[in-house]
């Protein structure tokens, strides 16, 4: 079953989000269930997953394959790990290949680190940092471009006031009146974020449309901000 994400009704301007509900019926203990995922990227500058040769419960065979065209610049890093790997490149393509078996289960424990940071895994990322952030830094400042409502409510919330107390009023606005809703940054092309007056009006959106219309408020009243994007993986 095709299912709407749970965002959906809270923040119409997205596109909507899908997700795949999967019913195996009759399933019970020894039985083996088979499948394959295929994930389609577009518009994508950055993509980037970790494969776990280890984790909560016992592995018998584990084989991981990448293929991409030999022009494609893939960053793969393996970690020192139980299992052989081997390269073929045929017809412009290289597949590379990992394989592990008979692995035992992680032990359940309290307060351990992620399993990313100590188990045996594959890294695999396309892309460039430096690259994607000057095109995120670029689209955010665009969206905060003129934007006449956003810088005119600006300067009525800090009129009169001190500095520290004209920030606070910037920030208690957005937390009060804009409504956290919608996707995350990475979960739609940065050309879907919102323009600060448009985030304004609508009184929600997500982590960067709010930060766009703060930004927007705080260059209008004076201060001189900037956009940082900051990663939401587990502190180590």
């Amino acid at each position: 079953n095709i299912m709407d994400q749970s965002w959906n009704g809270s923040a119409p301007r997205y596109p909507g989000g899908k997700i795949l509900v999967v019913s195996l019926p009759g399933v019970q203990i020894g039985s083996e269930v088979e499948y394959e995922v295929k994930v389609k990227n577009t518009k994508q500058p950055l993509l980037s997953t970790i494969v776990m040769f280890q984790n909560g419960s016992p592995i018998i065979n584990k084989e991981v394959s990448v293929r991409y065209p030999e022009k494609l610049d893939v960053n793969i890093s393996a970690s020192s790990g139980k299992f052989s790997s081997s390269i073929k490149k045929q017809k412009g393509f290289i597949t590379k290949t990992w394989e592990s078996g008979n692995i035992g289960a992680i032990a359940p424990e309290m307060r351990t680190p992620p399993k990313w940071f100590f188990a045996p895994r594959l890294e695999i990322s396309i892309g460039n940092w430096k690259a994607y952030s000057a095109n995120l830094k670029k689209q955010l400042e665009k969206a905060a471009n003129k934007q006449p409502k956003t810088e005119k409510l600006a300067l009525e919330l800090t009129s009169g006031k001190e500095t520290e107390k004209a920030m606070l009023a910037i920030r208690d606005y957005v937390a009060r009146k804009i409504r956290a809703a919608g996707p995350g940054l990475n979960g739609l092309p940065s050309e879907y974020i919102s323009n600060a007056d448009t985030t304004l009006e609508a009184a929600y959106g997500n982590s960067s449309d709010r930060a766009v219309l703060i930004y927007t408020m705080l260059k209008k009243a004076g201060f001189k901000p900037e956009f940082i994007a900051v990663a939401s993986v587990t502190p180590v």
